[in-house]
């Protein structure tokens, strides 16, 4: 026989299988085919708050009514059907507290095991949290009935209410009737699954009274026993803004290109940059040729109010005459940094100089310091180069009018010297076949 060193005292005992699952971390529990249950260790049985004894052979839905319509009860039926395990994660109301669960079918039942992630979903929670306190947009939280759970800063911010003042309210005191109605009506829409998503465009009455052109996207959210709406809104005063300051350069676009004079050109670029960027200096300068020095020709009332006298521009020693020369846009945040300011005392701060080509220039001037912000550049930029074209076109208009004036003129002298030709040559016609000194 073969020698064997193995002792009974050395071999490895089979755990039972209560021993094994008493080594677990997880909660766990087993149930027959009738969903009774036959097994609990110690952390299942504080799931249901009584004794195993008590438990034992009785039905887990009825001792535990809050499972029911769960994904519990419907995911250890599916694996029960199936035979195949499953696991997801699940609420439990009464604990307050999510678990992740694991169900293994067997031929007798199911074995169920628990884990508890309260401790990671608190930390999603938080994390979520933080995201949605630290967002720009306003955020909130309505319940089934249309009331406000939670609102984050931005929206407090927003709105003018305080956090107490908002929650439990409905949205209807911050909007008008008819928009609360739309609300009311998509708000039914989401929860009823009809919609996943809706954005929609509002004003919403602060506390102040004003009123804030918002644009809203609503979606359903459910979190445990809770489900409702959430809404994600974003102030869009700014977009409405540079919407309307893009149909003024839209327009003032095709006003430059039906201008026929330089001085017309100038009007609507002076007035237009005026309601763009409603500035108290604004002032068009144009190029002399004959004197040699930029001229200024238009200027808003409040600069004439600002300055006395508006200077002409000649030579160096100006941050204007330089953008002119360089025929490039130039920003200034606070020109009293700068060396080359024409006025070392002037009360200008910001400035922004945009060249027509070689017919100007336009400055906008502000008496706060980093006034000009990019999309001003952006419009002014546009507004000056159709500008800069339109003037391109009326020189060269005014150019061949001035030929054909030029033309018409020579034209009628030419016709003239023919009509004084042609009598030139009936008189002496007529002196030739004179025959006496009467005639």
């Amino acid at each position: 026989m073969p020698r064997s060193n193995d002792r009974a005292g050395d071999r490895p005992t089979r755990s039972s299988p209560e021993a094994v699952l008493a080594r677990t971390t997880d909660a766990v529990l087993a149930l027959n085919r009738e969903w009774e249950l036959t097994y609990l260790d110690p952390d299942a049985e504080m799931l249901f708050e009584r004794p195993t004894e008590e438990l034992l052979g009785t039905d887990v839905r009825e001792t535990l009514p809050a499972i029911r319509g769960t994904a519990f009860e419907r995911e250890c039926e599916r694996a029960m059907e199936t035979g195949a395990p499953v696991s997801f994660d699940e609420y439990y109301p009464p604990l307050e507290t999510w678990f992740e669960v694991r169900a293994y079918p067997s031929e007798t039942g199911l074995s169920v095991f628990f884990d508890s992630v309260a401790g990671k979903r608190n930390r999603e929670r938080e994390a979520y949290q933080t995201i949605v306190e630290t967002a720009d947009d306003g955020i909130f939280a309505m319940d089934e009935t249309g009331t406000f759970l939670e609102v984050n800063d931005a929206y407090v911010s927003l709105t003018g209410y305080s956090r107490e003042e908002l929650v439990g309210e409905t949205p209807s005191f911050l909007v008008d009737e008819e928009t609360a109605a739309e609300y009311e009506w998509l708000h039914e829409r989401l929860l009823s699954g009809e919609r996943e998503s809706v954005t929609m465009s509002a004003d919403v009455v602060t506390a102040d009274g004003d009123r804030a052109p918002t644009e809203t996207t609503l979606s359903p959210f459910s979190f445990g026993e809770q489900s409702g709406v959430i809404g994600v809104v974003r102030e869009v005063s700014d977009r409405k803004r540079y919407q309307s300051q893009l149909k003024l350069l839209h327009d003032a676009t095709r006003e430059v290109m039906a201008a026929t004079t330089r001085r017309e050109v100038g009007e609507v670029v002076i007035e237009t940059a005026e309601e763009i960027l409603g500035l108290p200096a604004l002032a068009l300068y144009f190029w002399d040729e004959d004197e040699g020095r930029l001229v200024p020709e238009l200027t808003t009332e409040d600069c004439d109010e600002l300055f006395e006298d508006v200077p002409s521009l000649a030579g160096s020693g100006s941050l204007a005459w330089d953008a002119f020369i360089e025929n490039e846009i130039r920003v200034y945040d606070d020109v009293r940094t700068e060396p080359d300011r024409f006025n070392p005392e002037t009360v200008i701060r910001s400035e922004l100089l945009a060249p027509l080509g070689d017919h100007g220039l336009v400055v906008c001037g502000s008496t706060d310091p980093g006034f000009h912000e990019p999309a001003h550049v952006d419009l002014i930029s546009v507004l000056t180069a159709n500008a800069t074209v339109a003037l391109d076109r009326v020189e060269r208009e005014q150019r061949v009018t001035e030929r054909r004036e030029q033309l018409r003129q020579q034209t009628r002298q030419l016709e003239q010297l023919a009509r004084i030709n042609s009598v030139v040559r009936t008189v002496q016609r007529a002196l030739v076949g004179a025959s006496t000194r009467r005639e």
